[in-house]
C-alpha cells in the first residue's frame, strides 16, 4: 500500500499511548504545528506557547517511523505526559489506568476529541491545512547548529547546504502566502 500512501495520505495521526499523565505533548512534523496548536487551543483550552505544546525533535522506534521516513507522509504524535511507573509492566492494565492512571477516562475522552477535531480539519479543509514556513524555520535552525559546531575546515563543505535553506525557506513562504490569500 506505500504508492497508495505517498499519493493520498495528508497526514499520520499517532497515538502509541493517549494517557500516562496529566500533561498534553504532540511530537510532530513542524508543517502541522499551527493546525496541532489551534486544534489543541480549541479542544482542551491550552494555554501554553506553541513550543510548549508542539515538540518538531522527532524520535523513531514509533509506529509513525514508516509513514515519515519512508513514504514522506506528515506525523504527529499525541499524548498525555506523565510519571506512569508502570508501562510494560504486570500492572499496565485497564485496572490501573482506572483506578489511579485516569479515572473517569477523562484525558482518553480529550484525547480521542482532539484527534476527531485534528481528523475532521485535515479532511474537510479547503486547502490542506500544512504550514511549510514552519519546516523552513525548523531546518534552518537544525542546519545552523550544524553549521556552528562544525570544525572551521568543514564548513565550506556545508554552504550549499544553507543555500538549499534559503531557497526552500522563499518557497515555503510563497507558497505560504499564496495559501493565505487564497483563504482570505
Amino acid at each position: 500500500h506505500a504508492r497508495e500512501l505517498t499519493d493520498h495520505a495528508v497526514a499520520y495521526l499517532n497515538v502509541d499511548s493517549s494517557t500516562s499523565g496529566p500533561d498534553f505533548k504532540a511530537v510532530a512534523v513542524p508543517s502541522l504545528n499551527r493546525l496541532i496548536t489551534q486544534s489543541a487551543r480549541d479542544v482542551l483550552g491550552l494555554k501554553e506557547s506553541d513550543e510548549k505544546i508542539v515538540d518538531n525533535r522527532l524520535g523513531s522506534g514509533s509506529d509513525y517511523t514508516v509513514f515519515l521516513n519512508f513514504l514522506g507522509v506528515p506525523i504527529a504524535d499525541l499524548t498525555f505526559n506523565g510519571p506512569y511507573g508502570v508501562y510494560h509492566s504486570v500492572y499496565d492494565n485497564h485496572l490501573w489506568m482506572q483506578k489511579f492512571g485516569d479515572p473517569g477516562f477523562l484525558r482518553h475522552a480529550a484525547m480521542t476529541r482532539l484527534w476527531g477535531v485534528l481528523a475532521m480539519r485535515l479532511a474537510n479543509a479547503d486547502v490542506v491545512p500544512l504550514d511549510h514556513r514552519a519546516t523552513a524555520d525548523r531546518i534552518r535552525e537544525f542546519v545552523k547548529e550544524t553549521t556552528d559546531a562544525a570544525k572551521e575546515r568543514d564548513k565550506e563543505a556545508l554552504r550549499p547546504l544553507t543555500a538549499a535553506v534559503d531557497r526552500f525557506t522563499s518557497a515555503a513562504a510563497a507558497v505560504g502566502r499564496r495559501i493565505d490569500d487564497l483563504l482570505a
